[in-house]
């Protein structure tokens, strides 16, 4: 039986361990587009039911540039960022004679999938969740930059909707997006191919490696300032690279299925103590609450 026979008839995790034995297997395009196809579908799913609770999405807020959806295609062209890459960097021993800076699932879900962007659009007041709280220091910033004046009718349009309170009084539906939501936006590798982004660190495998982020920190996507975000290191020897966040590190395809088992959201580290909320600890010391939005939100979503 083929490989993406036995993925279609429910052999996901074999088959996707097999491809990391066998990438070049005749039919390993086929199974991660039938994967990703199924990735794409859960994101629109997931969406639609974000939209339900009342969630608005960050993208689409017009805060810095033109309103965008949640989900879309990508807008860089990879083989241009590989080129980069390349120029910069090809003469490193961890990618002398690689021909593809990009693993292949990474690739695939770019071309397939696009870019996912749950990022909730918060109320203008203070996260509620407990993750972190302004500090004093930030508030006075805040006010200062509040009462600057030239604001152009577009801030003031978005400013004004920020205060929109959310139409659920829930604090748990109310800030969803306190919980990491799904972030993949492989646009963030652009940047490291710019002169003044790029880092080279020690690689995991050995030598000296790129760290690519592809998501903003949890922190930030709860609208506060963070630390480095979902990362993957470069070159990688996997189909499916190992992606490190603040859990322990999974791979890519097992980082996406963690996310949609809890609708979109990927929990946040401990310690977090939020007053409105029992928390569940959904993988070593990632908690998410024990809520039954995320179980409705995640309902018959495709297994992939």
């Amino acid at each position: 039986m083929s490989l993406l026979a036995r993925y279609i008839a429910g052999e996901h995790d074999a088959v996707w361990e097999a491809l990391e034995s066998a990438p070049d297997a005749a039919d390993a395009e086929a199974v991660m587009r039938e994967t990703f196809a199924r990735v794409a579908r859960n994101t629109d799913t997931v969406i639609t039911r974000l939209r339900d609770t009342g969630y608005r999405f960050e993208c689409e807020a017009g805060r810095y540039s033109d309103a965008v959806p949640p989900h879309r295609q990508i807008s860089v062209h990879l083989g241009r960022i590989e080129e980069t890459l390349e120029d910069r960097f090809g003469d490193l021993p961890a990618f002398a004679g690689r021909s593809d800076f990009l693993p292949r699932a990474l690739d695939l879900f770019a071309r397939v999938v696009g870019i996912i962007d749950l990022r909730q659009r918060h109320p203008g007041k203070p996260p509620q969740a407990g993750i972190t709280a302004r500090t004093p220091v930030q508030r006075a910033l805040e006010n200062a930059l509040s009462g600057l004046g030239g604001t152009d009718a577009r801030r003031r349009v978005v400013e004004t909707e920020d205060r929109r309170p959310h139409l659920s009084d829930d604090p748990v539906i109310a800030r969803l997006g306190d919980w990491n939501p799904l972030v993949i936006n492989l646009e963030y590798l652009s940047d490291i191919g710019a002169e003044m982004e790029a880092e080279l660190v020690p690689h995991p495998m050995g030598g000296l490696g790129l760290m690519a982020e592809i998501a903003p920190s949890f922190e930030h996507k709860a609208n506060v300032s963070g630390t480095t975000g979902a990362h993957l290191f470069l070159p990688s020897q996997r189909v499916s690279p190992m992606i490190f966040e603040h859990g322990p590190p999974a791979s890519f395809i097992d980082y996406l299925r963690t996310a949609f088992a809890h609708g979109g959201f990927l929990g946040v580290p401990a310690p977090v103590r939020p007053s409105h909320a029992e928390l569940t600890q959904i993988a070593p010391q990632v908690l998410l609450p024990d809520h039954p939005v995320f179980v409705s939100l995640a309902k018959d979503l495709e297994p992939f």
